[in-house]
Order: C-alpha cells, then sequence, then structure tokens
C-alpha cells in the first residue's frame, strides 16, 4: 500500500516538467524564428539598395555616353532633344518623357528618366537623370546626376534611392 500512495503523489509531476520544457523550447523557437526573420529583411534590403545602385549607374553611363556627342543643349542651343536617344533600347525622349529647361543665359537642364528593364514585367528599377550645361568656359561646364531607385513606384514603402554623380 505504500508503494501505491507513493506513485500517486508523483503522477502530475512529469506532466509539469513536460509542459515547462515545451514552453521553454517554444521560447527559444520563437527567438530564433525572429532573428531569422530580421536577417532576410537584411538581406532583401540590401540586394533592393545594390538594384538601385546599378538604375543610378545604368542612367549615369547613358547620360555621359549621349553627352560625348554633344547631344544636350545648353542655354545657348535648341530646346528639346533629338528623338534618336536610346539607353537599353528604349528611346528616352518618348519614353517616358524628356523635359529641357533654360536656367539663365549661361545654363541650362535636361531631365530624362530610363527603365532599367523595360522588357521584364516583375522588375521596375528605373534612374532619374538630371544634366546641368554651363556655357562660359574656365568652370565645371557638366554635373549629371543620376538617381536610381529599386522600383519606379512612388507609393511603394520599400523604395530605395541612391545617387550618382559626375562632374566635368
Amino acid at each position: 500500500m505504500n508503494k501505491i500512495n507513493k506513485i500517486k503523489k508523483n503522477k502530475g509531476f512529469v506532466i509539469l516538467i513536460a509542459t515547462l520544457l515545451g514552453s521553454l523550447f517554444l521560447i527559444i523557437g520563437a527567438f530564433i524564428f525572429n532573428i531569422s526573420l530580421k536577417e532576410i529583411k537584411l538581406s532583401s534590403g540590401g540586394r533592393e539598395s545594390q538594384y538601385a545602385f546599378y538604375a543610378a549607374d545604368s542612367g549615369i553611363e547613358c547620360a555621359m555616353y549621349w553627352d560625348s556627342k554633344n547631344t544636350f543643349a545648353t542655354s545657348t542651343g535648341s530646346g528639346p532633344a533629338p528623338a534618336n536617344i536610346s539607353c537599353l533600347e528604349q528611346n528616352v525622349v518618348t519614353n517616358p518623357g524628356w523635359v529641357w529647361n533654360k536656367i539663365d543665359v549661361t545654363s541650362a537642364e535636361t531631365i530624362f528618366q530610363v527603365d532599367i528593364f523595360p522588357s521584364d514585367p516583375n522588375r521596375d528599377d528605373c534612374a532619374i537623370v538630371k544634366i546641368m550645361k554651363n556655357a562660359p568656359a574656365g568652370t565645371i561646364n557638366t554635373i549629371i546626376e543620376s538617381r536610381g531607385y529599386n522600383t519606379c513606384d512612388v507609393t511603394n514603402l520599400r523604395r530605395v534611392e541612391r545617387g550618382l554623380r559626375a562632374m566635368y
């Protein structure tokens, strides 16, 4: 009889240990999941930043190529650029648009946007490029600023911008 009473007293102890160990493993698993989730967000942010940087680089390379052919007008030149300017297999004058502004007597700026992957429906990378030209000699005559984006959607909360500038 004494053995039976002893077994009845220890009966709930195993359930208590199992519940405590289960709770401990659940908490450890939740911490590991939280760390993994933060690492995934961090790595995807780095990837999106790289897309934006490469978009800016593509935009500035396009502008420097066409500037080497004396395509962009200063204030002394005519307004809009010729219709044959293309970057990444797209006409940047017509798609998505071209802006030419006369700043003053000696300077003007040209702004255009280029889509980085125009034929890929899964990618929306783009670059907005601004070319500022000054006519007087002895100063920096050209400033090209290219701002690359991982998405052209301005309402996207995960939009990343990276910029490059060339002056010569």
